[in-house]
């Protein structure tokens, strides 16, 4: 029975739809066979058959995986190493393990969504090359930019600042001198996060730049350098430099604003159970505290006696999170250059400092006032003294080696005059010992001294 013109039509369609697919798949593995050389069609095979040139699989890259210390195919077959043929050159020598000499690089693979990956022998396909080169070096400053998302004014902000200029350099190593961390000098200078030297010594760095002058090449060509580093620190943080130095200006800071207030190697002012203390500011971080709850750390340095030398020792010190601004002053740390009292309270501080440095050493004394001792959980528990007591640091550290006090050196000349002076009060120790026996109100006070290090401001904290 024929079949219809209708049924006809239908399959000459069908046919040739076929024919174009064919041709496509065609067309497809001419390309591929063309993007790989290395894979071998079926002719070529035939036309050389002493070839041993194998295509391998490649797993993330690799092209031969181990599984456990096994091949592939031995780990997913059970094969055994000589089932399975391996290329290797026919002059390849045989090494013990390790004895080859030279090295082997490897590679990483493509990570996963967790990050992970697996060594490979092939260089990365998406590698770039390095940026920083030869040409980018003749360049006064190398300013990096990252993203910024979620901020309509900006699209784009400054992550790092690589200063390479030699004559910039000589600039900031007059501005940033003493300043902790930085070492102008190096030959790679690089400034990150929130350029924290630069923005605490902001004015300096003006007045240096408004002193130089134009009479020789070299002046003119710093001039320009240091000018254009200005510019960019200018227009990346022109509104915050403004709005700290406004608000110090009217004696007043945000909780967001407080790194701006304190720099490293400032002094600091402090009340320290009770007591003023003057110290010397290591460094500033936002963080949190034992609670969970942020704040502002600021780790410090104060002088204290171990019963042989005086040292420095470090505290850290927490402002707690606060909304909109408050007095400089109601801080429980700021720069004492913003307290009331001025040059008073230096001067009350460096006067105390030289009574308290006269008690160094074994001392017996009357007393009435208040002391304190280690609590139960780790707190301080205050409590009134009236008579006589020993001051002798040595005593506590040895009868009491779980508050220690240790410190480190001020420096070697101060080391060896306070041990000359602990060996000559050796005497006076002997001479006390008759009268702890005795004494009926026997108590042994810690010295703990809380010291401005430049001027040798120095507190006891339990008495005076």
């Amino acid at each position: 029975m024929c079949d219809s013109p209708t049924e006809e039509d239908a399959r000459a369609e069908q046919l040739a739809y076929l024919r174009q697919l064919m041709a496509l798949e065609q067309r497809n593995r001419a390309k591929r066979e063309a993007r790989s050389p290395s894979v071998s069609s079926s002719s070529s095979e035939e036309d050389k058959p002493t070839s041993k040139t194998k295509s391998k699989a490649k797993t993330n890259g690799v092209k031969h995986v181990l599984v456990n210390g096994k091949g592939r195919k031995q780990a997913e077959n059970g094969a055994a190493d000589d089932d399975i043929p391996e290329d290797k050159p026919e002059d390849e020598e045989l090494y013990k393990p390790g004895m080859k000499n030279g090295l082997k690089h490897l590679y990483s693979g493509k990570e996963d969504k967790k990050g992970r990956f697996q060594w490979q022998e092939e260089i990365p396909e998406d590698l770039g090359e390095a940026v920083e080169n030869d040409e980018t070096a003749k360049w006064a400053l190398l300013v990096r930019n990252v993203k910024v998302y979620n901020d309509p004014r900006r699209v784009l902000s400054i992550h790092s600042i690589v200063v390479q200029s030699p004559l910039l350099k000589k600039l900031l190593a007059g501005v940033l001198k003493n300043y902790p961390g930085v070492t102008v000098g190096l030959n790679r200078l690089e400034f990150q996060g929130k350029f924290e030297p630069l923005i605490h010594r902001w004015t300096e760095l003006q007045d240096a730049i408004a002193k130089l002058g134009d009479e020789t090449e070299d002046k003119r060509t710093t001039k320009a350098h240091a000018e254009l580093l200005q510019d960019i620190l200018t227009k990346e943080f022109k509104s915050m430099i403004d709005t700290s130095q406004d608000m110090k200006n009217k004696k007043v800071m945000t909780y967001e604003h407080l790194w701006t207030l304190y720099q490293p190697g400032a002094t600091v002012f402090a009340r320290q159970d009770g007591q003023e203390t003057a110290m010397i500011l290591v460094e500033t971080r936002y963080g949190q505290d034992c609670k969970g709850a942020p704040c502002f750390w600021l780790t410090c340095k104060y002088v204290d006696w171990d019963g042989a030398k005086f040292g420095s020792n470090k505290i850290n010190l927490s402002i707690a999170a606060y909304t909109g601004t408050r007095a400089i002053t109601n801080l429980r740390v700021y720069p004492i250059e913003f307290h009331p009292e001025g040059e008073a309270i230096r001067n009350r501080l460096i006067e105390r400092g030289a009574k308290a440095e006269t008690l160094a050493g074994p001392n017996y004394r009357a007393y009435q006032g208040v002391a304190w001792r280690q609590g139960g959980f780790g707190n301080k528990d205050k409590y009134n003294v009236k008579g006589r007591i020993i001051i002798d640091t040595y005593g506590w550290n040895r009868f009491d080696p779980t508050h220690s006090v240790f410190v480190t050196p001020l420096n070697q000349n101060i080391l060896a005059r306070h041990q000359s002076r602990l060996f000559r009060g050796s005497t006076t120790r002997k001479r006390l010992k008759s009268a702890r026996m005795s004494s009926k109100t026997k108590t042994t006070v810690a010295c703990h001294w809380m010291a401005h290090l430049p001027t040798r401001t120095m507190q006891p904290n339990t008495f005076l």
